[in-house]
This record gives C-alpha cells, sequence and structure tokens, in this order.
C-alpha cells in the first residue's frame, strides 16, 4: 500500500499531470471531477498544471462534473496552441509544412482550429495569407490522431472538412474557383458521414455551413462550382 502523506506534506502534494489525467473523467465519480474544478480554483501550483481546464469550462466547453477524457485532451491542445503557432509563425509554408511532418507536438487539434481561425481572419484583406494558414490547418489537421475513443474517428473527420472548408473559402478569395471546388468537395467528403455518426459535437456546423455558403455576385448567387 502506499503510504499517504500527512501533516505538512500534504500541503505539498499539489497535482502531476499524470495525476491530472487519471482524475479527470473517472467514469461514474462526478463528484470527483467537481472537486477537481474547485481544487484547480484554490490551489495555484495545481491551476499550473490544469488551469486550461477552468479556461474550457468557463468557455462553455465542459459541463460541471463531466470530464470525458477526449474533452479533456481537446481542453488541453486548445490551450497550447498559441505557443505551438509561434513557433512556427515566420517561416514560409513550405518549412512549417515539413516541422509539422516530423513532429506529433505539432500535429495538434487545437493548432488546426486555430489555423482556420487566422485564415478566416486573414481572407479579406490578406487572402494569399489566408490561402497559406488553411493549407497550414489541412495539413495539421490530416496529422491528427484520435484521443482513443470510439466517437474519435468521425470527430477527427469533422476537423478535417472543417479545414478543407477554410481552404476552399481562402482559394474562393484569390478567385481559384477550380480549387475552391476541390477543397470544397474533399469537405463535404469527410464531413457528411462524421457529421450523420456524431452530429454537432464540435460545435462546427454553422461555420462549416457558412464557408459552403455560394457567394453573391451583381444580385445573383453564384457557386464557386460553377464560376469560370
Amino acid at each position: 500500500m502506499t503510504a499517504r502523506p500527512a501533516g505538512e506534506a500534504l500541503k505539498e502534494a499539489h497535482l502531476t499531470p499524470a495525476d491530472l489525467d487519471r482524475l479527470a473523467g473517472y467514469r461514474g465519480e462526478k463528484v470527483l471531477n467537481r472537486i477537481l474544478l474547485h481544487h484547480l480554483t484554490v490551489c495555484s501550483e495545481c491551476r499550473e498544471v490544469g488551469g486550461f481546464l477552468l479556461d474550457a469550462y468557463d468557455a462553455g466547453e465542459l459541463m460541471y462534473g463531466e470530464l470525458p477524457g477526449f474533452r479533456i485532451a481537446l481542453a488541453r491542445s486548445r490551450s497550447e496552441a498559441a505557443g505551438l503557432w509561434l513557433e512556427l509563425s515566420g517561416m514560409k509554408l513550405k518549412r512549417q509544412k515539413a516541422m509539422v511532418r516530423k513532429a506529433k507536438r505539432l500535429q495538434s487539434w487545437g493548432l488546426a482550429e486555430l489555423l482556420c481561425r487566422k485564415s478566416l481572419e486573414a481572407a479579406a484583406g490578406e487572402p494569399a495569407a489566408a490561402e497559406r494558414l488553411a493549407e497550414l490547418a489541412v495539413e495539421v489537421a490530416m496529422l491528427v490522431r484520435d484521443f482513443d475513443d470510439p466517437n474519435d474517428e468521425s470527430w477527427v473527420k469533422l476537423l478535417r472538412g472543417f479545414a478543407w472548408a477554410h481552404l476552399g473559402k481562402a482559394r474562393r478569395s484569390l478567385g481559384d474557383f477550380e480549387g475552391s471546388r476541390v477543397a470544397f468537395d474533399e469537405a463535404k467528403e469527410l464531413w457528411e458521414k462524421a457529421f450523420a455518426n456524431a452530429g454537432d459535437v464540435l460545435g462546427y456546423e454553422s461555420g462549416f455551413r457558412e464557408l459552403l455558403r455560394p457567394v453573391r455576385t451583381k444580385g445573383r448567387r453564384r457557386s464557386p462550382e460553377k464560376a469560370s
């Protein structure tokens, strides 16, 4: 039997990343998960390890007392995305792609989502930059693996479809309608079956549908597939 820390030693028995993985999502023990969230609010040292869970909870991405493993891994990935992007920003696209293929830590769900957002933000004023960001988002998303959950295959395909849709949007902004059509076709192929299986578990649906919406040209709706 493992000895328990007592007295003053107990005050220093802070969470480790391994502890967090064991506690979070403990099946049938919602009380433990609520205690974990509470603990993270009152212990600054443990919050350094698991504070991303509180951020995800405040953002509505986690339900109180319910911390399934996939949601934990996704919240951690999102919390790390900005730092990963700092490592890649400033490089040329070819070098960025090579880095992503080489380093598993860059094959990050949160990074793929962040790149999608950045591509969309750049689309109006910097369409070429938007395309590069979306290409990198697709590269990352196609390398992302699941989080060891039976439903993850569908969820990964939703992410990949979402990234391809952003590439379609970026190419359309550049006037590359054939390239846009190819990207949108890939997006829909990945999305449709996965969405039928999993539904809108990731909250992507409204954004995905908006990305595919045909543009308006001179008062008429025109699909990129029909553009010349």
